[in-house]
């Protein structure tokens, strides 16, 4: 049984707790949205309540998370019927170096939409720091969102911008 309810946040009594499973589920933020930004969000929240922004992955770690991510054969279907693969696939015959070009493309669109992913929470950190009865320093976290942001931000439209050149 729930001991309170505030808005979208309900604490367990302890007893709840104690002996079984738990599950999380955010209904509330439960909506249609691009790949692109569950991608980054999730990328982002490595770095956690504290804001630790180092721990966001390198294109390295994201590439292996997208390799396990996808079921077996999709990157190779993404590479085939994907559009703007075209003039990759033009350059090259070689299936390795096509599946690569897919992965920077996603490590690409995935950091895009983590700085997307920052400036939704950090609105919401900002709405929420009048409204919510929930005692967490929103400003604060709403400044550490944009100040990620705003430092990443042309280090990843860069990279947008040279793999996806017709983005202008």
């Amino acid at each position: 049984s729930a001991a309170g309810t505030t808005g979208a946040v309900q604490t367990l009594d302890e007893q709840v707790l104690s002996g079984g499973e738990l599950q999380f589920i955010d209904f509330e933020y439960s909506c249609y949205g691009p790949r692109g930004f569950d991608w980054g969000n999730h990328f982002n929240e490595y770095a956690g309540f504290d804001c630790v922004y180092d721990r966001f992955p390198s294109a390295a770690q994201q590439k292996a998370f997208f390799r396990h991510y996808l079921k077996p054969g999709e990157l190779q279907q993404l590479a085939k019927e994907h559009i703007s693969m075209q003039e990759v696939r033009s350059e090259t015959d070689n299936a390795a170096e096509v599946e690569e070009a897919v992965l920077d493309r996603l490590v690409a669109e995935a950091c895009v939409f983590a700085l997307a992913s920052h400036a939704y929470w950090g609105v919401w950190s900002f709405i929420q720091a009048r409204y919510s009865p929930i005692d967490f320093d929103y400003l604060e976290y709403s400044g550490m969102r944009w100040a990620e942001y705003y430092r990443r931000k042309d280090e990843f439209f860069t990279l947008v911008d040279k793999l996806f050149p017709a983005s202008h």
